[in-house]
């Protein structure tokens, strides 16, 4: 049953940038547009959140506003602050200044593996400390994962390289303070996004806060493309946000999954096991030691918890 006052004719799909003030702003493809949300949503326990894409109807009398009327089915969601259906994260990490850790960049790998997003490593500042750069990219390149080298101040460098990847897609980017996350973006769209009018209405209300997540419609790209601005991202919290079971944690490691169907015992951890292939790649040097250090690390973490345990 559709919302009093909307009828069939104004029915269109669109892409759900945020929420403020519990009013909601989609894209429609050409424009944004103000929406309310079904109260059917509320009874269901069903939040529409940013990135979401959702079937509206649009009021009859005022084009400009409209009634969510349906939440497609999401490919993903991250919490806190929510935000769904993210193709590609690009991971950013600084050579030095700050220190970069390779066990936060193997748990943002693992979060995006487990939902199906791309991961991206970008390792920023190479100037600072070279010799570090390189040995982060040979760690993460070998590893499997798509690794970016980048001087400060390179932007048409940076243009050349970010902008084909984020083509089409829902994007965000995730990295410690201080790694140079908004110069990135600067270089790729001129200008400090975040300060796009996406939130505000007339009164002012609603700039965007830690607490919410927001798409930007990115305009020059040819497909439908957005940027997700999803504070607090990086600072999740995978010990107490344990989204994947201790014997999904693998298969979340693109260079371990070549070898775990080859270990002796089916739910094999990959940790002491006699036979295992995994640690006789890392022996080898055909898996980074660092990497299943990480893996034994996360593995640590998330063995003992029960589904009813984990936070979404």
């Amino acid at each position: 049953m559709l919302e009093p006052g909307y009828g069939n004719t104004g029915m269109f799909r669109g892409r759900l940038l945020c929420c403020v003030g519990g009013k909601y702003k989609v894209f429609d493809g050409n424009s944004i547009i103000g929406c309310e949300a079904r109260g059917i949503f509320r009874h269901n326990n069903l939040s529409p959140v940013a990135g979401d894409e959702v079937i509206c109807i649009r009021g009859q009398n005022n084009e400009n506003t409209a009634v969510i009327n349906e939440v497609l089915p999401r490919k993903n969601l991250l919490p806190r602050p929510p935000v769904s259906n993210i193709d590609v994260l690009f991971i950013v990490c600084a050579s030095s200044e700050p220190e970069p850790s390779v066990l936060g960049i193997d748990k943002l790998t693992v979060i995006a593996a487990h939902l199906s997003i791309k991961p991206i490593l970008i390792i920023n500042k190479t100037e600072i400390n070279p010799v570090k750069a390189s040995e982060l990219f040979d760690i993460y390149s070998f590893s499997g994962i798509n690794t970016f080298l980048f001087q400060e101040n390179t932007h048409d460098e940076v243009k050349a390289a970010l902008l084909p990847l984020i083509e089409g897609n829902v994007c965000t980017f995730a990295g410690e303070s201080g790694v140079g996350k908004s110069t990135l973006l600067n270089s790729l769209f001129g200008e400090d996004i975040s300060k796009t009018s996406v939130l505000s209405d007339k009164s002012k209300r609603g700039r965007q806060t830690t607490r919410e997540s927001v798409l930007y419609p990115i305009s020059f790209c040819k497909s439908p493309s957005f940027l997700a601005d999803t504070p607090g991202f990086s600072l999740l919290d995978f010990e107490k946000n344990s989204f994947v079971d201790k014997y999904e944690l693998a298969q979340c490691f693109s260079d371990f999954i070549s070898f775990t169907d080859k270990c002796k015992y089916n739910k094999c951890s990959h940790t002491v096991e006699e036979g295992c292939a995994v640690l006789e790649a890392v022996r080898e040097g055909k898996i980074k030691k660092t990497r299943h250090e990480s893996y034994m690390y996360l593995y640590n973490c998330v063995k003992n918890f029960k589904p009813w345990e984990k936070r979404s």
